[in-house]
């Protein structure tokens, strides 16, 4: 019971802060509390649905895992990963097409420690602050509004 009390006055608040806001008094199709790599595809994909998109992150960064620490990602079977998930995998390795991009260590001793196979579309490990640059750039042709904090 009182979980749920906290949990009314918290979204309460939200509203309140949101609804006071000038800068998003405005109505959306969608509203997505959390900018984790699941809370930032769905905001993708209803942006390409022709549908606004409010997307709320309590902390001071989006990305969740991914852009906080998590750069190597665990796949038993790639050909399995599609969508966006798969275009974040291939935006990262165009990121990582570019030889200036590799400052602490050379492409070819990385892609040789990492069993990476020639040909692949998407590169499945990265650096969290590449996840971040990566998530913004896809985010910036959609129609979301991001709200931090």
């Amino acid at each position: 019971m009182i979980k749920r009390i906290h949990i009314s006055i918290l979204f309460l608040l939200l509203i309140v802060h949101v609804s006071n806001s000038q800068e998003f008094n405005k109505e959306y199709d969608v509203v997505i509390y959390g900018a984790t790599s699941s809370g930032i595809s769905a905001a993708i994909q209803c942006s390409r649905l022709s549908k606004t998109v409010l997307l709320i992150e309590p902390t001071n960064r989006i990305g969740g895992l991914t852009t906080g620490g998590l750069g190597a990602t665990d796949i038993g079977n790639k050909n399995a990963i599609g969508g966006i998930s798969r275009e974040f995998y291939q935006n990262i390795k165009n990121y990582y097409s570019d030889p200036l991009h590799w400052k602490w260590q050379d492409k070819i001793t990385y892609t040789e420690s990492r069993n990476n196979k020639d040909g692949e579309d998407a590169m499945w490990t990265f650096e969290p602050s590449v996840a971040l640059q990566v998530y913004k750039e896809m985010m910036a042709n959609e129609s979301i509004d991001l709200v931090y904090r």
